[in-house]
C-alpha cells in the first residue's frame, strides 16, 4: 500500500462493531472482565486503549518498524529511551540536539550516574575516539536542531552496531513521510508527535519505534510505569493528523524551499540553513536517506536588525515556540528551544541570539515571505 493509504487505514480494521468510518474516542479508564482471572486484550487505559493502540500501530506501520509506543510528550519518549540505560552507563551523543534531550542529559541523567561525550558528526572517527567500555548507545539527530546538519544514518548504525550498542535516532523533522531509519539499521526512532505528526498544534506527545521485541517490552513497561502515556483524546487527535501527513508534508516542504531561496537574496539576511544546504556531502547524504528537506529552516539575521522591532511587525507568521502547525512560526531557538544551554557552548555550536528559525505552515507562501520581508527590511 502506498503511504497515504496506510496512514488512513493503518490500525483501524475492523475497530468497531458499528463499522465508524473514522474511529471513537474509548474514554474509560478500565474495562469489563469476562473472567475474573483473566484480563482482557484492553484492561486499565493507562496499560493500554483501543484508540491508543491503533496510532501505535499505524505509525510503526508508517515507520516501518514492528513496534511503535505512545509518550505523553517528546521528551517522555527520550527520556523513556534513555531509562534502558543504568548507572555507569555511557552515551555518545551528536553535538547539536534538542534543548530537552540536554536537560534530561545534564540534570536527570549525571544525577542517576549515566554519564555522556558529544562527537562531531562530520567525523565518526570522533566518535569512536571517545567510546568507553561504558558506552551503551550512540544518538543523533538528523537533520539537527536548529542548525540543520545532516548525517548518515547508514554509518552511525553501522558504528552502533560494530561496538554493540543502541542507535537512536530523533526523525522528528522529517516524520516517518519524509525519512524511515530503520531502513539504515537504526535501532530507536524518537517523534516528538507535538510537531508535524499531529501538525496542528493543539496536542502534546511523543513516539517511540523500534523493532526489537526485547526493546519494545522493556519500553512499554517503562510507559506503563511511569504514566507516561497520552489521554485517549490526544491519541485520537493524533491518528486523525496522520491521515493528512503526506498531503501537510508536501506542502510544508515546498513552501520552505521557495521560502529558503527568497530569503537567501534579502540585504538583512546574513545566512539560511536549510537541510542538505551546508555542503555538497551532506547534501548528497541528505537526498539518499531522505525523499524531502522537511518544512523547518533557519536564517541568521543581520547584527543591525532590532529582533523585537521587526518580530512585533509580524502580521501572518507567529512568534511562538515549537514547530511543525499549520500556522508558521518563528522562533529564537537561544532563548526558546535552547535556553537550558550555556550561552558559551550555544554560541560555539552557532546558536546566536541572531539564529532565527521558520516553521513553516499552510499559508500561502507569496503571503509568508511577504510578511518576512515587509517587518525585518
Amino acid at each position: 500500500m502506498g503511504f497515504s493509504t496506510d496512514a488512513i487505514h493503518g490500525g483501524q480494521e475492523n475497530f468497531s462493531k458499528y463499522r465508524d468510518v473514522i474511529p471513537p474516542i474509548h474514554l474509560a479508564t478500565t474495562y469489563d472482565r469476562e473472567d475474573i482471572e483473566t484480563p482482557g486484550e484492553f484492561s486499565y487505559s493507562r496499560g493500554q486503549n483501543p484508540v491508543r493502540a491503533a496510532a501505535e500501530e499505524n505509525i510503526a506501520l508508517l515507520e516501518k518498524t514492528r513496534h511503535a509506543l505512545l509518550f505523553s510528550s517528546g521528551v517522555a519518549a527520550i527520556n523513556a529511551v534513555y531509562s534502558l540505560l543504568n548507572p555507569g552507563d555511557h552515551i555518545l551523543i551528536s553535538s547539536q540536539i534538542y534543548g530537552g534531550t540536554y536537560r534530561i542529559l545534564k540534570y536527570l541523567n549525571e544525577k542517576y550516574g549515566i554519564t555522556h561525550d558529544y562527537f562531531n558528526e562530520a567525523d565518526l572517527s570522533d566518535a569512536e575516539s571517545k567510546l568507553r567500555p561504558q558506552t551503551r548507545m550512540f544518538y543523533i539527530e538528523t537533520p539537527s536542531n536548529p542548525l540543520f546538519n545532516v548525517y548518515s544514518l547508514k554509518a552511525a548504525s553501522d558504528l552502533a552496531k560494530k561496538h554493540n550498542l543502541i542507535s537512536v535516532s530523533d526523525n522528528t523533522f522529517l516524520t516517518p513521510y519524509l525519512q524511515n531509519p530503520a531502513e539504515y539499521g537504526t535501532d530507536i526512532i524518537i517523534h516528538s508527535s507535538t510537531k508535524f505528526i499531529n501538525g496542528h498544534s493543539d496536542v502534546i506527545g511523543g513516539v517511540v519505534c523500534v523493532s526489537d521485541s526485547s526493546l519494545s517490552e522493556k519500553l512499554k513497561f517503562l510507559q506503563r510505569s511511569t504514566g507516561a502515556v497520552p489521554s485517549p483524546f490526544d491519541a485520537w487527535l493524533i491518528l486523525r493528523s496522520l491521515k493528512t501527513l503526506k498531503v501537510r508534508m508536501d506542502y510544508h516542504t515546498k513552501s520552505a524551499a521557495a521560502i529558503a531561496d527568497a530569503l537567501k537574496s534579502e540585504s538583512f539576511v546574513k545566512a539560511v540553513y536549510y537541510p542538505g544546504w551546508k555542503s555538497a556531502v551532506e547534501n548528497e547524504i541528505q537526498n539518499s536517506q531522505a525523499r524531502g528537506r522537511g518544512g523547518v529552516i533557519s536564517f541568521v539575521a543581520d547584527e543591525n536588525v532590532n529582533l523585537k522591532e521587526a518580530t512585533a511587525k509580524l502580521k501572518i507568521v507567529k512568534v511562538a515556540e515549537s514547530l511543525g502547525g499549520v500556522e508558521t512560526i518563528m522562533s529564537q531557538p537561544y532563548n526558546m528551544s535552547h535556553s537550558v544551554i550555556p550561552p558559551s557552548e550555544k554560541n560555539a555550536l552557532g546558536i546566536t541570539k541572531n539564529l532565527l528559525r521558520l516553521s513553516v505552515g499552510l499559508e500561502d507562501t507569496e503571503d509568508i515571505i511577504a510578511d518576512i520581508v515587509q517587518a525585518f527590511r
